[in-house]
């Protein structure tokens, strides 16, 4: 069976601004707005990249970042990993 891995919505055409800690990230496909913090859109970038795991993610994130993955930051992460879904910015998908 295939493991469910992330990957930017592909309907999604994505431009970006950074201005000191925030990320502005305006999807052309939904005309919508949206305002990511840099853990935030590490997280696009990543995809951006290439689809990954939740598990491939998480270490990206703790390489980049140098943080270990405690259970404060792991809830973190799968919440925003769940709010940029419900944005429609990236999906599930099996791989």
């Amino acid at each position: 069976m295939s493991a469910s891995v992330w990957r930017i919505n592909p309907v999604s055409r994505l431009h970006w601004r950074h201005w000191e800690e925030e990320y502005i990230v305006f999807n052309e496909a939904s005309s919508h707005t949206h305002i990511l913090n840099e853990f935030g859109a590490a997280i696009l970038q990543l995809l951006q990249e290439a689809p990954r795991s939740t598990a491939q993610l998480t270490q990206a994130l703790v390489s980049l970042y140098e943080i270990k993955m405690e259970l404060e930051c792991w809830s973190y992460f799968q919440s925003l990993l769940a709010d940029l879904d419900e944005l429609g910015l990236i999906e599930s998908h099996r791989a």
